[in-house]
């Protein structure tokens, strides 16, 4: 699969989501994002294997979640599977709100104050 214009539209969103001006979205997989152009969706993921052999996968869904291209482990080249790397960690900064937290935690040490912590998650609940 792998068409050009899916690779071009990649490097497309990697350049756009670095210069913030669009925004990704998170899935119920930790290790997948997406976000929705046009008629279609993006889906990028990330994972690895028993032996620790990472990949990185993108797909291209209609709106009704049928893929309708990939750049996975099977196509990917080296200067892909960057492109993909370097995409999905873009994207996983952008569903999370990285900079946004780190910007306000900034703004907090600068003016020397603090924050009330969360509730700490008790570890030793019993089952």
């Amino acid at each position: 699969m792998a068409s050009e214009k899916f690779s071009v539209l990649l490097e497309k969103l990697l350049s756009k989501t670095r210069e913030k001006d669009i925004r990704w979205h998170e899935t119920a997989n930790e290790s997948a994002f997406r976000i929705a152009l046009g008629d279609g969706l993006i889906r990028i993921e990330h994972s690895a294997d028993f032996e620790n052999d990472e990949y990185y996968a993108a797909y291209l869904q209609n709106r009704k979640g049928r893929t309708l291209d990939q750049i996975g482990p099977l196509y990917a080249v080296d200067a892909t599977r960057e492109l993909l790397s370097e995409l999905f960690e873009a994207a996983r900064i952008s569903a999370l709100g990285v900079d946004d937290i780190l910007e306000s935690m900034v703004a907090d040490v600068e003016l020397g104050q603090t924050q009330p912590l969360p509730p700490q998650e008790d570890d030793d609940v019993p089952f």
